[in-house]
């Protein structure tokens, strides 16, 4: 089952062969972060989270796709303008691309900078959202992962970057994020699928809350 939280690092794997990548997914997850504190820069990942979990670490980053009708949810059920508990089960659609070929196309197009990360410019849209049969991605996403349906289960149960995203996220919210290795799989990684430290991007849309759980009553709108 995808997105499942990380094992415990295994202290016997020899990472170090890893190192120059953990390095480049740190210092992408450094711009992210400091194009967000920057007054002249409208970045394309303009939201971001810190993450109750681990609040030592730098958060994750998103973007709003869609936002959720608020009082259209508020007529169909007067639960469902509230965002999800940790404990609540959920039905998600989503896309994982693979860090390393969305890295490679980056420093074709000339690499990252603020500069690449302003919003609106379509650079990054062009990545996210192109028509599949068109995509720059298509051949290195993980093909497996490309349209997922992931249903029944828990933002506590998930890589911490999702569950804090999920958090955060209205039904019918669809967002592009990119979540921190720190925050993913860690050092260990997933598989052969997911490296280890590898920062992880994708496309989520909350489609569901099934169970609401947490306290008796929902959180209040802000």
């Amino acid at each position: 089952m995808p997105l499942m939280l990380a094992c415990n690092d295994d202290d016997d794997v020899d990472y170090t062969e890893y190192y120059g990548w953990r390095d480049e997914n740190n210092a992408v997850t450094e711009l992210f972060a400091s194009a967000q504190s920057s007054d002249s820069v409208l970045t394309y990942f303009n939201q971001c989270v810190q993450s109750l979990k681990e609040p030592q670490y730098y958060p994750s980053f998103y973007h709003y796709v869609h936002h959720a009708n608020l009082d259209s949810l508020r007529n169909l059920n007067p639960r469902k303008d509230y965002r999800p508990y940790s404990t609540s089960t959920l039905s998600v659609h989503y896309t994982l691309f693979q860090t390393d070929s969305l890295y490679a196309t980056v420093k074709r197009q000339g690499g990252w900078s603020k500069e690449y990360l302003r919003n609106p410019g379509g650079i990054l849209d062009s990545l996210f959202f192109a028509a599949a049969e068109d995509s720059p991605l298509k051949a290195d996403t993980i093909e497996s992962y490309q349209v997922m349906f992931y249903s029944g289960f828990t933002p506590n149960a998930v890589i911490t970057g999702w569950g804090d995203i999920l958090q955060q996220m209205y039904i019918g919210d669809h967002v592009v994020c990119m979540i921190p290795w720190f925050l993913a799989y860690g050092q260990s990684g997933s598989g052969s699928s997911i490296n280890p430290y590898s920062n992880l991007f994708f496309r989520i849309e909350l489609c569901d809350i099934t169970l609401w759980g947490g306290n008796v009553e929902p959180k209040k709108t802000e």
